[in-house]
């Protein structure tokens, strides 16, 4: 009977995956819809706040340590039973300061499916919601949103918050960095 409850939990995940992968597929076709193309978009979004599952360390933000980190971030998943809407993102706490791609203070976060009544402050936290502006990268992304905070500051808008990255295609989705949606946001006021 217990082999029988993993199996189907096992199937259970990769139904979910193929779902998330499609959700993904959509978004990204909405996209180019709207735009025509993939060109750097920037907008200010209201955005609703986010209960996720994190790990929060210095590493490498390149490839290798994302991987690492989502990993370790994935086995707590399991560990805790939650449940995962696949959305999956990186919060950036010293973005603006002493940034150094090589060590940095990283939060992988995934965000959960249902909202909890209760916080695990160990693994499980509230971002934000409220105002961000955000640039929708598409290709390989390496942290070019120089433009985003220009953009804000010649606006008349103070970044209030650390950077956060939403890959809605990226490597847990395909091999090909060429695919790579990633969404940057930055919580932002008037000046």
């Amino acid at each position: 009977k217990d082999e029988y409850q993993k199996k189907i939990a096992q199937f259970t995940t990769i139904s979910q995956t193929i779902e998330d992968r499609i959700k993904n597929l959509e978004l990204y076709n909405e996209i180019i819809d709207e735009n025509g193309s993939f060109e750097d978009l920037i907008e200010i979004k209201n955005i609703p706040p986010r209960i996720v599952a994190y790990t929060r360390c210095y590493s490498s933000c390149y490839h290798e340590g994302l991987v690492m980190r989502y990993y370790e971030l994935d086995n707590l998943v399991k560990e805790y039973n939650l449940q995962t809407d696949g959305s999956r993102m990186a919060v950036y706490h010293d973005f603006l300061a002493d940034f150094s791609p090589e060590n940095c203070e990283l939060e992988v976060c995934v965000s959960l499916k249902e909202s909890l009544n209760v916080l695990m402050p160990e693994i499980i936290r509230t971002i934000d919601g409220g105002l961000y502006a955000t640039a929708t990268y598409h290709g390989e992304y390496t942290g070019q949103c120089s433009e985003l905070v220009q953009w804000i500051r010649n606006h008349k808008y103070e970044i209030v918050g650390p950077a956060v990255e939403v890959y809605i295609n990226s490597f847990m989705h395909t091999r090909f960095p060429k695919n790579y949606i990633t969404e940057v946001q930055f919580p932002i006021k008037e000046a």
